[in-house]
């Protein structure tokens, strides 16, 4: 009959292999052989600490962790606390609980816990790693260097720790060995995302769009079903003013991933292409797949009421009424919002006579409740009082503008403009 030690020896080898299922099932045998073998509980939950489930939104705010993570990841500690609770020296112990605690942003905690791990055993490599990210996270940059290059020493082919040590390194003011540290973690292991991502906005930043460009496709040529890899391109192409390239990437985004943000990204890439059908076709499909988001429904409101060339007068209010029906349901969904209750006070003020522009006027200011800031309201609103003779109210308004806006911007001219009618008008 198989001890609680064979059970446990079993476990280890399927570990080895990858058979993490089977695993589970060898430990849970060896606690119900031995139910104080503490190495079962301490090794079982750090394989429990490797489900998806954990691993998935680990790093997450923890307001949008879901509560299948939340029992996972308390489920997984326990089994470690347990271990601890009849073990306190257990040097995996430690290291595991340390790596709770970093799951659960806890990086103070997780501190406490890997510095215990590897004061008792040096040699214990993920420990270190993980403390090195615990130090970087808690401001501690001279210590996780050390972390990092402790992991290194040890495994010189830790394409994790060349990434981190880079971060590290660029903290400290080393952006080219920081850079060359990231882009070590590529050479080890190019199928390693994070790097590109990281070096992808390091060329944004910089302004080297066409070398950012030639990375993130070198990154798709080994990773081809990554959509982060694709977001960046799309910001790498449109920093180039390159809409067919943009376009190319945000329609292999929806191949890989398909969601409404990627329908939405295809829609404004296909209205700026002039492909006003295709992008309609894509609002609409973003807001079939996200049916109470506002953003869709919005948009296919701009398209209808502001893009498409009506040709005769019953198009133009077929159009007005598709426009109009959208920025409703749109606000229907949003409640309060300043981009929507300004679009609808447009699509009043468009009407031209005094009566709508003093509905309009109702409609902007209610529209700057909202947004003190919005000084397109503010303009518009003066329009609006300048047309149903308001003139010293339009006059503070568009002043108002002058002062907001930067000097020679579209709207500050516009406001100048304005100011000159209205003095003519005293």
């Amino acid at each position: 009959m198989a001890t609680a030690n064979d059970h446990l020896a079993n476990a280890r080898a399927l570990v080895a292999q990858d058979r993490m299922f089977e695993a589970i099932d060898a430990y849970n045998k060896a606690i119900d052989a031995d139910p104080v073998l503490a190495d079962a509980y301490v090794e079982l939950g750090r394989i429990e600490l490797m489900r998806r489930e954990v691993y998935d939104e680990a790093g997450t705010d923890k307001s949008d962790r879901s509560e299948t993570f939340i029992e996972a990841l308390k489920k997984a500690e326990g089994l470690v606390d347990h271990g601890l609770e009849l073990a306190p020296n257990h040097v995996l112990g430690h290291a595991v609980k340390g790596l709770a605690r970093a799951l659960d942003l806890d990086w103070r905690g997780a501190v406490g816990f890997l510095e215990k791990a590897v004061a008792a055993d040096d040699a214990l490599t993920f420990a270190h790693f993980n403390l090195g990210r615990a130090y970087f996270e808690t401001g501690n940059m001279a210590r996780a260097e050390v972390e990092a290059r402790k992991v290194l020493e040890q495994n010189p082919k830790h394409f994790q720790a060349y990434f981190g040590l880079g971060q590290i390194l660029i903290k400290l003011g080393k952006m080219k060995e920081g850079l060359d540290s990231i882009l070590q973690a590529l050479r080890v292991n190019p199928f390693y995302v994070p790097s590109y991502l990281f070096m992808a906005e390091f060329f944004l930043r910089t302004s080297k769009f066409e070398a950012g460009e030639k990375l993130v496709r070198e990154g798709l040529r080994h990773v081809p079903s990554a959509p982060a890899l694709y977001d960046a391109l799309i910001k790498l192409c449109m920093a180039q003013q390159d809409t067919k390239k943009a376009l190319d990437a945000a329609v292999h985004v929806l191949r890989v991933r398909g969601d409404a943000t990627d329908y939405m990204t295809v829609g404004n890439l296909e209205l700026a292409s002039g492909s006003i059908d295709k992008a309609e076709k894509a609002y609409k499909k973003a807001a079939e797949l996200a049916p109470q988001a506002w953003e869709p429904y919005f948009n296919l409101g701009e398209l209808y009421g502001v893009t498409v060339v009506a040709k005769n007068e019953r198009d133009a209010q077929h159009f007005q009424e598709l426009a109009r029906g959208s920025y409703l349901r749109a606000q229907e969904l949003a409640g309060n919002n300043y981009k929507i209750q300004n679009a609808l006070a447009l699509m009043e003020m468009k009407a031209g006579t005094v009566e709508a522009c003093a509905d309009a006027a109702k409609m902007f200011e209610a529209a700057l409740a909202l947004n003190p800031d919005g000084n397109e309201a503010r303009y518009n609103l003066a329009l609006c009082l300048a047309k149903t003779g308001e003139n010293g109210r339009a006059r503070q308004y568009v002043m108002d503008v002058i002062g907001k806006t930067r000097p020679g911007s579209d709207l500050h001219q516009q406001g100048q403009r304005l100011l000159g009618t209205l003095s003519k008008l005293r």
